[in-house]
């Protein structure tokens, strides 16, 4: 079976303001949070020895604040519904396995679709797969802090900080590195 596992992770100009509209260069945000869905999509595939190309194509929305970008017959796992975009059309006809929580529950089910009371972000699976030893080589850190990605620009000169964007893995590990990890980042908390 094919998976196209739908996550947020747009590109953004790298020049800020009106000039990067006119310079064509842009760049993933790789916001980690938004990028744990498909790394464990992709390793609890290859677990069990599925060829995610191959077979007839469904889409997986999984972490994160996504399903405002569901379509017709996709699988939910565990996302949940953006405040800003709290709105589902009717008719989506979803296979629903799981949502984040009881908010998006209730919408779903507002906006005829069936959905079951299965509540959880599945990167709580995170530990199961990549548990913390896995991380112990590193610098250790008594408090980190891990803001979500509109926060960072007013926290990033604070040592404390873990930059949000970046490779999963190494801000994983910072996290995992921590003895206390404070957070507006839900899934900083949700790893730690």
């Amino acid at each position: 079976m094919t998976v196209e596992v739908v996550h947020w992770n747009p590109r953004r100009p790298v020049v800020p303001g009106r000039l990067g509209r006119l310079v064509p260069v842009r760049r993933r945000v790789n916001n980690f949070g938004d990028l744990i869905g498909p790394a464990l999509v992709e390793h609890i595939l290859a677990a069990r020895g599925i060829d995610p190309a191959r077979g007839s194509a469904r889409r997986l929305l999984t972490v994160g604040s996504i399903l405002h970008l569901a379509a017709p017959g996709d699988v939910v796992w565990g996302s949940g519904i953006n405040g800003k975009e709290a709105h589902l059309p009717p008719g989506l006809g979803l296979d629903v396995r799981a949502v984040r929580g009881p908010i998006t529950h209730r919408l779903l089910r507002e906006a005829g679709i069936e959905a079951p009371r299965v509540f959880g972000d599945p990167a709580l699976l995170w530990s199961r797969f990549w548990p913390r030893e896995s991380y112990a080589d590193g610098e250790r850190r008594a408090v980190g802090f891990v803001p979500n990605l509109h926060d960072w620009v007013r926290h990033r000169d604070d040592p404390r900080t873990i930059a949000p964007q970046g490779d999963l893995h190494t801000i994983a590990g910072q996290i995992a590195r921590c003895d206390l990890v404070v957070a507006t980042s839900l899934h900083g908390i949700v790893l730690a």
